[in-house]
């Protein structure tokens, strides 16, 4: 072996000489390409650059996009190195007789596109404007501005009370709208994501999210590791179109986990896009406020997005997109009145637009409400913040978390609750100080404290609105008769509310019976409900002569008190003491009700009777033992799609063969396209079909036809096909010439 490679160093020799060969032109190209890029250069002759964070004057480098220009005026000189031209933002500028382009200063920020001497893109700059003070107009929203939001949030502000604790009306959003105008959750119900289907990952980072925002641990909520399940959702950290990285990436940093580029840089591509719609704004929210993304880059993505605003109402889209466009905005910390166009600023045109007058959200004839994306955009907007990023876990937090847990006062605990806070605390201090991967931990942590301290525990419920109201139902039974007697009267609402609560039990939500307080005080009144029937018993006995005689007032009673015997489980019906009572009546009452009754004698339907069959409306012409007869002469519904002409009806017990279609009957159905002719029928009236413009098909049953009326076809679709039976097909055609119908009307 030895020999062998030493036989081939030659060789080995000679590929190593050729790489440098070859990789050295490359080299030299790709420090000449930096060279040539470094050569380019902007400058301010009437301004002062400086660098974006510190606020140190600097020097340009074409490899930093985002500046801080401080400017005197509404116009500063730019000098650009020639051969490379510039445009302000889209707009393309020309070089004075001085040899200096003219930029316009008078906003907040100027975005410069700059080309290279073969016209191929040299990069985007932008530069945040500052003002002979020192001031930056674009850092951040004014007074004015947050006060108007406010406005715009006075439907959702004005809410009543038992509105803002009901946040399960629309899924996890209603949590989020919430959250990000600062409602007070405690004691909230909320949507329950153990009913949520898991279709896509951003399903499963909302619900991660609500969990956090609740307090609760996204890692273990009722056995269920969500943040696992959404790993698992990934493909080389890649989780699909449309929204959903931006919900992974979000989820993600409320955990504290471990993020990689792959993910980010698919958010951040996500930002970038003009074509992102309302997740671009949502994916600038998800990176801000971050240290792995510099502010001047969010800064960047945001002055951006003016550039998509709609020329013809100064807007983004729809009052949800533009919501979105809110977020965005508020988390970015740009100044909203960058975004202003000559149709206005974006609060006044998003108010025009979509708010109602009673501070609802509407567009397209949607039905007015409260647009999540709207609400909480505006809160956004008016916190400067991001509402997912203000949730985000860093070591600081847990940190911060261990410390309140080493000082929670623990008198009032029980043993389990101290041994469990004490585990919980190991568990953060094992991790204290990691990177990342520390999530189990806090919120482990956070939910061992909220056993012992209510201030980190928001006793929310996850349930829909038909759980929470029936939860509020128990209460108000529990609170109603555990002091208060019992009527038979009040014995069925008790038993729907004990249904109720036995179906908690069972629930795969598994928090559920925690919701409903007390629930220990049903033993007192289920006591006194069977005492309740029990007396009850003892009166319908006594009324009814132990069974033997039942008025139908009687009749109705006992079926009242038979619905709530049938509602009784085995347990309350062995302490019944006279139920034997009831038994004996419950026999003589299902005899009753049983007897087969005695049959009317039929009413004799008169001639002339209207009767409704199947959309067709039919008059009685002949009622004898010899002769029962009907026409139709009309049809319920002038919008009538299809009608079936039976060969007989029924009427008072009686059939009728149905012999004639009046004239007129069926004239001007506009939406008729379709008639089957029964095979009674031996007379079709004057004008009976027509102007019925979308007839195209007319079935004829009856082999007894004798008479087609004058204009009985008039107006109906000329490629209409009147289909006959076989061996009437020749005296038929005759029988339907000339009858108002076009010459392409066939009959076959």
């Amino acid at each position: 072996m030895k020999q062998r490679m030493l036989s081939r160093f030659p060789n080995y020799i000679l590929i190593a000489v050729m790489l440098v060969v070859i990789c050295t032109p490359l080299r030299l190209f790709a420090q000449d390409q930096t060279s040539d890029a470094e050569s380019m250069t902007l400058s301010f002759p009437q301004a002062i650059l400086k660098d974006y964070s510190s606020h140190e004057p600097v020097a340009f480098s074409s490899s930093k996009k985002v500046y801080l220009l401080q400017v005197s005026g509404d116009q500063t000189a730019c000098g650009l190195t020639e051969g490379y031209s510039l445009a302000e933002d889209k707009d393309p500028l020309t070089v004075h007789d001085d040899g200096y382009y003219y930029v316009d200063t008078s906003g907040m920020a100027v975005i410069l596109r700059i080309k290279d001497p073969d016209g191929k893109s040299a990069g985007n700059y932008y530069f945040v404007l500052q003002d002979e003070k020192g001031e930056i107009p674009l850092d951040g929203q004014t007074e004015k501005t947050k006060k108007q939001a406010d406005t715009m949030l006075t439907g959702w502000n004005n809410r009543s009370e038992k509105e803002v604790k009901t946040l399960n009306t629309n899924r996890y959003w209603d949590t989020f709208m919430s959250t990000a105008t600062d409602v007070d959750l405690q004691g909230a119900t909320v949507y329950d994501i153990t009913k949520h289907k898991m279709t896509y990952p951003s399903d499963l980072a909302g619900c991660i999210i609500e969990l956090v925002m609740t307090g609760k641990n996204p890692y273990n909520f009722q056995g269920v590791n969500y943040v696992d399940a959404l790993k698992k959702r990934g493909v080389n950290d890649n989780y699909g179109p449309y929204a959903n990285n931006t919900w992974a990436l979000i989820a993600y940093r409320l955990c504290g986990e471990d993020i990689s580029d792959v993910l980010v840089n698919h958010v951040i591509e996500t930002a970038k896009s003009a074509k992102g719609g309302d997740i671009r704004p949502w994916a600038l929210a998800a990176l801000s406020d971050w240290d792995r993304i510099p502010q001047e880059d969010i800064v960047a993505m945001a002055l951006e997005m003016k550039g998509t605003i709609q020329k013809s109402n100064g807007l983004w889209g729809n009052a949800y997109t533009n919501g979105c466009y809110l977020t965005g905005i508020g988390a970015s910390g740009v100044n909203i009145d960058y975004f202003t166009t000559e149709k206005g600023t974006i609060l006044d045109r998003f108010a025009e637009d979509y708010m109602t007058e009673d501070y609802k959200f509407s567009y397209e004839g949607q039905v007015p409400c409260f647009v999540k994306d709207a609400i909480i955009g505006l809160g956004d907007l008016i916190h400067e913040r991001s509402i997912w990023a203000s949730y985000a876990l860093t070591p600081e937090k847990l940190s911060a978390l261990l410390t309140e847990a080493k000082a929670l006062n623990t008198e009032s605990a029980t043993e389990e609750e101290k041994e469990a806070l004490a585990r919980a605390i190991e568990a953060a201090e094992a991790v204290s100080g990691d990177a990342y991967g520390y999530g189990p931990a806090y919120y482990g942590l956070y939910e061992a404290m909220g056993r012992i301290d209510d201030a980190y525990n928001l006793h929310i419920r996850f349930c829909n609105k038909e759980q929470a109201d029936r939860i509020t139902e128990i209460h108000s039974v529990l609170d109603t008769f555990s002091s208060k007697e019992v009527a038979f009267a009040d014995v069925p609402r008790i038993q729907k509310a004990w249904a109720d609560y036995k179906a908690i039990l069972k629930d795969n939500n598994k928090e559920m019976p925690s919701y409903v307080e007390q629930p220990d005080r049903f033993d007192s009144i289920l006591e006194k409900m069977i005492t309740a029937i029990d007396q009850r018993i003892l009166e319908m006995d006594s009324e009814t002569g132990h069974g033997t005689s039942f008025s139908n007032a009687g009749l109705t009673a006992f079926k009242q008190l038979k619905a709530v015997m049938d509602a009784l489980d085995a347990d309350q019906l062995s302490k019944l003491q006279n139920r034997s009572a009831y038994q004996v009546m419950e026999k003589a009452y299902e005899k009753i009700i049983n007897a087969k009754p005695v049959p009317k004698p039929a009413e004799k339907v008169k001639v002339g009777t209207k009767v409704t069959v199947k959309g067709g409306v039919y008059k009685i012409t002949a009622n004898s033992s010899k002769k029962r007869t009907a026409s139709l002469v009309g049809t319920r519904k002038k919008t009538i799609k299809k009608l079936v002409i039976p060969a007989t009806i029924s009427a008072g017990g009686k059939k009728y063969k149905v012999t004639a279609i009046s004239a007129k009957a069926v004239k001007n159905r506009k939406k008729l396209t379709g008639v089957t002719v029964g095979k009674n029928v031996v007379k079709i009236g004057n004008k009976a079909f027509a102007g019925c413009s979308k007839l195209k098909k007319i079935t004829i049953r009856s082999a007894r036809l004798k008479k087609v009326g004058s204009g009985a076809l008039k107006g109906i679709h000329k490629k209409a096909v009147i289909k006959v039976p076989k061996k009437k097909r020749k005296s038929y055609k005759k029988l339907f010439k000339n009858k108002g119908q076009k010459n392409t009307v066939k009959v076959s």
